[in-house]
């Protein structure tokens, strides 16, 4: 049943990222090779080699290094949408839909998939030398009905070194290729999704430009 990893998935205790890997059967995790999940839940597993071009590609988008946190999470956005549109050829999931029920098929990526992908991700950029102002967790899970939330859902977790904010990289709301979201895991825990925020910021804009008229008025 396609549900059932998810499910699962959202009672997993504490773990460093490398045991929770682990735990999916991904054992490998390094420039010189890494496993790549896909098909709901890691039920298949293809193993990767990334070529030189492949790997040039990736660290442009560090060339000038970051020089805050902030700026480090800019470029991680863009740089898992880089990782999916190489792999994704490879692997045959550059076909891959965003969610989890538009499509099914052994190309699809479901959130468990997407998590464990960008977790391994995150590791080999760590690996070299691109991540400084961040620490990598496991990923983690929001449950079911907060926040209005139908299903369980879960994602990547990196840590500032600094303030220890916690940020969710999530790359399951759009399709292949895309750049991932970053966003403070207690908004995410709540139901933030893209299209919420959309919703938000346009409520805020219309609020200010009501003030805004409200002022001009008086």
């Amino acid at each position: 049943m396609v549900v059932l990893p998810i499910l699962l998935s959202a009672c997993v205790g504490p773990q460093d990222p490398v045991t929770y890997l682990n735990n999916w059967n991904v054992h490998n995790y390094s420039s010189k090779g890494f496993d790549h999940c896909k098909g709901y839940g890691c039920r298949l597993i293809d193993h990767v080699q990334l070529d030189k071009k492949s790997w040039r590609t990736i660290d442009s988008h560090f060339r000038r290094a970051p020089k805050s946190a902030e700026e480090e999470r800019a470029r991680l956005k863009s740089v898992i949408g880089a990782f999916e549109r190489i792999v994704g050829p490879i692997t045959g999931t550059d076909t891959d839909v965003k969610d989890t029920f538009y499509k099914l098929g052994d190309d699809q990526l479901d959130c468990v998939d997407e998590s464990v992908n960008t977790t391994t991700y995150l590791l080999m950029l760590q690996e070299r030398g691109h991540i400084k102002f961040h620490e990598i967790e496991q990923p983690t899970a929001r449950p079911i009905l907060l926040a209005g939330n139908r299903w369980p859902h879960q994602a990547a977790v990196i840590r500032d070194k600094e303030t220890q904010a916690r940020y969710v990289v999530d790359s399951w709301f759009e399709d292949s290729g895309a750049d991932a979201y970053v966003v403070p895991v207690k908004e995410w825990r709540h139901g933030w999704s893209p299209r919420k925020a959309r919703e938000k910021k346009a409520r805020e804009e219309a609020q200010e430009e009501a003030r805004k008229k409200e002022m001009g008025s008086k």
